[in-house]
């Protein structure tokens, strides 16, 4: 089984996640193990969201939507997925999940 485990907000604990700042006081193999760390842990995340998401009642929840680790120009400070009602697929409201240096929430 897939879980979150503590060690995993230690990845936000950090002051930089510009990847233009990033790569200018580090190596481009420190860029690399920086981004195959978070992209790691946020697989982990997807497939938590993934896995709660399939445990749903069957036709009452839209496909959840995880949040990229990237943005293309910087990591995230955060993992977010969110839940929709099937009804409401197309509109705002959701059921939001964040994970970030502080918390689960």
């Amino acid at each position: 089984m897939t879980a979150l485990t503590e060690n995993m907000f230690a990845i936000f604990d950090q002051s930089e996640f510009s990847f233009k700042k990033i790569k200018e006081t580090h190596s481009p193999e420190e860029v690399a193990d920086l981004k195959e760390k978070f992209k790691a842990v946020w697989q982990v995340w997807k497939k938590v969201n993934q896995t709660v998401a399939s445990q749903l009642p069957t036709g009452e929840f839209a496909k959840v939507h995880v949040e990229s680790w990237t943005n293309g120009w910087n990591l995230r400070d955060h993992y977010w997925a969110s839940y929709r009602l099937a009804s409401l697929a197309d509109y705002n409201p959701c059921i939001g999940v964040m994970l970030d240096k502080k918390q689960l929430q």
